[in-house]
């Protein structure tokens, strides 16, 4: 992570809700540590909706950041 961090735009996880408060806590960790936003959080291996909520949060991440370069 450290390497690249330059390079981390957003952070997507999976997780078990039997987990309870720890639930997906890897996306929290690593967003507070470098300062990005969680574009998604999922159960387990997630479903096709899981899918297309992530494509669309990295569209506008990415649309975000063409946008800020060209200003």
């Amino acid at each position: 992570m450290k390497l690249n961090k330059l390079n981390l735009m957003g952070v997507a996880s999976s997780g078990n809700m039997n987990w309870g408060s720890r639930y997906s806590i890897a996306a929290v960790i690593i967003a507070e540590l470098y300062s990005v936003p969680i574009i998604h959080r999922f159960e387990l291996s997630g479903t096709s909706k899981d899918v297309e909520v992530f494509k669309q949060e990295v569209l506008k991440l990415v649309s975000t950041e063409v946008d800020s370069t060209q200003q």
